[in-house]
């Protein structure tokens, strides 16, 4: 499996590093193959360029931020066929909290199949 994390640098419950290691523990202790790439755009636009140029070669990409980062993320899948994980790394992490995904990290991340 091939996961993208698309961190925003300046939300901020956690530093990207916590984020990308538990993620790298989470996918070993369910014995689960994965190449963790880990990339942190510095503008919305950036943002969704980015994913737009990657997309199709990951199995997941992960927003790891807030409301927004999960919008900008989104714009760069549009249209592709990989999926949206969303990692509640923000502020108020709103739509996460209405999909019901747990702010706690290793809950979130448990979410990525």
């Amino acid at each position: 499996m091939r996961v993208l994390l698309v961190v925003n640098p300046v939300a901020g419950r956690r530093p990207v590093e916590r984020v990308a290691a538990e993620v790298r523990r989470s996918f070993a202790r369910r014995a689960i193959s994965a190449t963790i790439g880990t990339v942190a755009p510095s503008t919305p636009e950036e943002t969704a360029d980015l994913v737009r140029e990657v997309r199709d070669r990951f199995d997941i990409v992960a927003a790891v931020g807030g409301d927004g980062t999960v919008r900008d993320v989104a714009g760069g899948l549009m249209g592709g066929t990989t999926p949206l994980a969303i990692i509640p790394n923000g502020t108020a992490n709103v739509l996460a909290s209405d999909l019901g995904i747990s702010f706690a990290l290793p809950k979130a991340i448990a979410l990525l199949r």
